[in-house]
């Protein structure tokens, strides 16, 4: 999670999802996004392993990265949209 706060202060103007979604290229934003869909993935393996203690603090990590990847995820499909302008008629 270091890392995407990092990248959050480093955008610090367009932290709003349309401000992201024009500052970050398309690039950043699928390494990003892999990275989150490993972590996601990486955490629901510790979560088969761990007490129920542990779980609850996992599940609520959990919920964030998946509802962050899934941001992502809307935000690198608009970008891949070509404008109106540009489609075929």
């Amino acid at each position: 999670m270091g890392r995407w706060h990092a990248i959050h202060k480093e955008l610090a103007g367009s932290l709003s999802p349309e401000g992201l979604n024009k500052t970050m290229s398309i690039r950043m934003l699928a390494k990003e996004l892999y990275r989150l869909q490993r972590e996601v993935e990486s955490l629901e393996k510790r979560m088969e392993k761990a007490s129920p203690e542990e779980r609850d603090g996992a599940e609520n990590q959990l919920m964030r990265l998946k509802a962050e990847r899934n941001r992502l995820r809307s935000i690198l499909a608009a970008k891949k949209e070509p404008p109106p302008y540009r489609q075929p008629k």
